[in-house]
């Protein structure tokens, strides 16, 4: 057993250890040798002590022959017993208490990290966070579930920008035939029909095959069904036909992968080239601005401005003609900006005569200039801006694009979905038969093997017709021509009922005449009386049969014979014919509804869809918008990453070395391995469950401020 009473032990204090008492933060040394170099450095004067009874080291308490005044400043130590473990154990010193003049008493913690630094090797385990060991944009995509407060529109861009002037739009005209008149099989956009179909790369070309059909077989613009606009940018003049267009994005650098930008709405910019005062009633005038300056406040239609490096000299200063102030030149009767100011004396330069003097002014007596601006000439928001340090902020959620079709549908893009993060790519295709529609979908997104992915794309269909003026009883009959044979039918019918009536009154005359009843009075009331039943069902009936027949014989001359005649007397001929005989509803309302088409004028029937507006605007087109949260949660989100990297939550050995400056790790269920005592090994695992940041240089502890990039040489990655 070892003596006790030998004094073998020695102990170090030092001051200045920037380790705070816990295991929170500790500092990781690449060795023993500068371990044990740095905190040698951190020794007090005279802050070794040997010959030292055995302390142990659980204890906790230790008293030393020392004054108290030596021991003022100190807040960490290290002891060793040699003869024993030969271990040296570093301690934060909880608190000194005075004994005597000669003696005191040293209350301490070991510091568990320190003492066993080089013991232990952590097994792989559940990685909570870390510091990445790369930090491209994509490589770290795990859902940290932070508050992102609002998102801000940082721009706006256009694919494909379909523009409002002519030569932006093409023209695909379908027709039932070509212009001289023929009917061939056709077979286009991978779809087969009986249509004529051309493209017409111009208005100009559109023209020419209007004038065409003019000139042609019909000579009328009637074959045609449809015409369709779309961009140009999808006609191909080689196959004379859409083809797909690939856009890539202008701004998704500048924007969507720059600065978070954010307009502040109670400041104003002020452009270059306003006109600024040094009074608010704009009397006195200083210059026009040469750089953009940021109105800090506003108030009646002014904005107010200042500038640390313009100097106000106030009227009634004292100027002089030295520096040293002592030749006195005037009185300044108005106002003057010092162009220099060196050893605490402003000068300025002011034409007398036509001599350039120089004036000198004491700074005592002037004050920084404050600026004031029209309102009116100044935009409302100045620009707050935020770059991040950590390159998560660039993606989902915190930054991110949508994609909108010209109906309004949308989908969300992640920038790290892209397989190359420096260009971002948009197919798009048309096909304007059998009518008009488009896909537009990212390239390069969420796939493998293939250029786009069709469940990230959008579609539309909103595109504009050419209206076109058509015969409006030609079409109205050719969807009605066999309603009105049943319509002939129910005339014939009642032809046949009209010759019985006819029939059955001439055989009553007959009798009433054989028996002498039948007077002249009453054969003059008999023939009113079938005048007036029968006549207008006889006009109608007639009416009837020259409209159908005409039919047979030509619907130019139906057409003609009851577009001359009277709409009120047949109108009235037919209502009056079914109060008195009772003739079929069906046939009156078919034969007004009749006239009633033949009358209206040609009408435009291709009439201009929904997209009109949009088209008029120049709006009609998929559209990227860059979304980024407000810098201010920027900025709080990243310096929480600067401080804690990223949420990994998988299995891995924990990386302690990854960043120059500090490297955060917590973990869950923490193991480790190596030749450590169980309470030892019990208070690191905790260490590293609850969170620790090894800090690489003692020298910048805690300067959470300062950037912490990738350790290359011990990644290898950047």
């Amino acid at each position: 057993m070892p003596n006790l009473t030998q004094f073998r032990t020695y102990v170090d204090i030092f001051s200045g250890v920037p380790l705070e008492i816990g295991t929170s933060h500790t500092i990781l040394f690449d060795n023993v040798a500068a371990q044990k170099s740095y905190f040698d450095s951190k020794k007090i004067v005279s802050g070794t002590f040997t010959n030292i009874s055995y302390q142990r080291h659980a204890s906790g308490v230790m008293r030393l022959e020392a004054q108290m005044t030596l021991l003022g400043t100190a807040n960490y130590l290290r002891f060793c017993n040699p003869t024993f473990e030969n271990r040296e154990f570093y301690a934060f010193i909880v608190d000194i208490t005075y004994i005597n003049n000669s003696t005191v008493e040293i209350s301490y913690v070991i510091d568990v990290l320190q003492t066993w630094m080089f013991e232990y090797t952590v097994n792989p385990c559940f990685v909570s966070r870390e510091h990445a060991e790369t930090d491209n944009v994509g490589d770290n995509r795990v859902n940290e579930g932070l508050d992102t407060g609002p998102f801000v529109q940082a721009g706006l861009e256009e694919i494909n920008h379909w523009g409002t002037q002519t030569s932006d739009t093409s023209f695909y005209v379908i027709a039932s035939q070509d212009p001289s008149g023929q009917q061939l099989p056709n077979y286009d956009y991978n779809v087969y029909s009986a249509m004529y179909c051309q493209n017409c790369a111009t208005i100009q070309d559109l023209n020419t095959l209007l004038q065409a059909y003019m000139n042609g077989a019909t000579m009328s613009l009637e074959p045609i069904v449809s015409i369709v606009q779309y961009p140009s940018s999808f006609y191909d003049a080689v196959s004379g036909k859409t083809s797909p267009v690939t856009y890539t994005l202008q701004n998704d650098q500048t924007i969507g992968l720059g600065p978070f930008v954010l307009t502040d709405p109670v400041g104003y910019t002020i452009p270059t080239g306003t006109n600024y005062y040094l009074d608010p009633d704009f009397t006195k005038y200083v210059a026009t601005s040469s750089i953009v300056n940021y109105g800090k406040m506003f108030e009646s239609g002014v904005v107010v401005f200042s500038t640390d490096d313009v100097w106000y000299i106030p009227a009634g200063v004292p100027y002089y003609l030295n520096p040293q102030l002592t030749q006195q030149a005037g009185i300044i009767a108005d106002y003057e900006l010092a162009e220099t100011y060196e050893n605490g004396v402003l000068s300025f330069t002011k034409t007398v005569g036509l001599v350039m003097t120089d004036y000198y002014v004491s700074s005592a007596n002037a004050e920084i200039a404050k600026f004031f601006c029209n309102i009116s000439d100044c935009v409302l928001g100045g620009y707050s801006y935020y770059t991040p340090k950590n390159n998560k902020l660039y993606t989902y959620p915190y930054n991110y694009m949508v994609l909108e079709s010209p109906e309004g549908s949308s989908t969300t893009l992640r920038y790290e979905d892209f397989k190359n993060h420096n260009i971002h790519q948009f197919l798009s295709t048309l096909t304007v038969f059998p009518y008009a529609e488009s896909m537009c979908a990212p390239m390069d997104y969420e796939t493998v093997n293939s250029t786009y992915n069709i469940q990230n794309a959008l579609f539309s269909k909103s595109y504009p017709t050419v209206g076109l003026a058509t015969d409006a009883f030609s079409a109205w009959w050719a969807q009605n021509k066999y309603a009105m044979s049943l319509v002939k039918a129910g005339i014939d019918a009642a032809d046949a009922v009209v010759g019985a009536v006819k029939e059955g009154v001439s055989s009553a005359k007959d009798v009433y005449a054989d028996d002498s009843g039948w007077t002249s009075t009453g054969n003059a009331i008999a023939d009113k009386a079938l005048k007036m039943i029968m006549s207008p069902i006889i006009g109608f009936a007639s009416a009837g049969n020259k409209l159908m027949g005409g039919v047979s014989s030509g619907m130019a001359a139906a057409k003609e014979s009851i577009s001359n005649a009277n709409a009120g007397s047949i109108a009235g001929a037919i209502a009056e014919g079914w109060t008195i005989a009772n003739a079929p509803e069906t046939i009156a309302k078919e034969i007004v509804a009749m006239y009633a088409h033949m009358a209206v004028p040609d009408s435009i029937v291709t009439k201009a869809n929904a997209p009109s507006l949009l088209t008029y605007m120049g709006m009609l087109n998929y559209r990227i918008y860059y979304m980024k949260i407000r810098p201010e949660y920027a900025q709080m989100i990243d310096n929480y990453f600067s401080c804690y990297g990223y949420a990994v939550k998988r299995v891995k050995r924990p990386n302690i070395k990854s960043r120059t400056e500090w490297n955060y790790i917590k973990t869950t269920g923490c193991t480790i391995s190596g030749n450590v005592p169980g309470d030892v090994e019990r208070a690191i695992c905790a260490a590293y469950d609850n969170g620790l940041t090894f800090w690489h240089n003692p020298n910048h502890m805690y300067r959470y401020d300062l950037d912490n990039p990738i350790n290359r040489e011990v990644t290898g990655n950047g």
